[in-house]
């Protein structure tokens, strides 16, 4: 299971539909949609292109999130991705636990960076024990679950095993 193997448009397609369909079925539920495709971007990508891709994804979700401030999940996302990008080189591509890790720290660090910003643009927010759970350990645990789930099971499952030992040098 290599990153740098992934299809973008793929993950970028999963990422998009299940935005769309969890936005319209379950509107409390807030994953970061594309937080495992932004990480797959990260490790084919250089840092400009990831900035462009992130600005693009926090745009798709300021569209459908009529919530919040127009760009604050575009304005999250680069930042976040700026923060988290040169964390990649600590992480093997070729890793299955790579993207789960990932994706906590990306959902982890852009929630912390939204609170910031919503509390600076918006409404004053209070940090409670239970957001602290929810938000900061809870959702960023779901949001690895569902990168595992949705961009590494299928093909695991279903792709061909990668070589170990003696079959490797072959």
């Amino acid at each position: 299971m290599n990153l740098h193997d992934k299809q973008i448009r793929i993950a970028f397609s999963i990422s998009l539909v299940m935005a769309i369909l969890w936005m319209v079925l379950f509107p409390t539920v807030k994953l970061s949609y594309f937080a495992p495709f932004l990480i797959i971007v990260f490790y084919q990508k250089k840092l400009v292109s990831s900035l462009w891709y992130a600005l693009l994804c926090g745009l798709i979700i300021d569209i459908l999130s009529p919530q919040t401030r127009f760009a604050l999940h575009a304005l999250t996302f680069c930042v976040t991705s700026a923060v988290i990008y040169p964390q990649r080189r600590h992480f093997f591509a070729d890793n299955i636990s790579t993207l789960p890790i990932m994706t906590f720290l990306f959902s982890l660090t852009s929630t912390a960076i939204y609170f910031v910003l919503v509390n600076m643009y918006q409404t004053q927010l209070a940090i409670s024990l239970q957001w602290i759970f929810t938000d900061l350990i809870l959702m960023p645990a779901a949001d690895s679950l569902y990168g595992f789930t949705l961009f590494l099971l299928p093909f695991l499952l279903i792709g061909k095993r990668p070589k170990k030992g003696k079959e490797y040098f072959l």
